[in-house]
């Protein structure tokens, strides 16, 4: 018996993790995305520094 409710709790708690870990992915996808665009949007603001590509 015990075994199985332990079972049952670490599969809770792996899901706890993975939720939190594409949670934390998720948000670190869409700061990258936001820094890319203002990095853009710097270098098509600033004249005087021209793009590395």
């Amino acid at each position: 018996m015990g075994v199985k409710r332990w079972r049952k709790r670490n599969k809770i708690f792996q899901y706890r993790v993975w939720a939190v870990s594409w949670r934390i992915r998720e948000v670190k996808t869409a700061m990258i995305q936001i820094t890319g665009t203002s990095d853009m949007l710097l270098l098509c603001l600033s004249p005087n520094k021209t793009p590395s590509r």
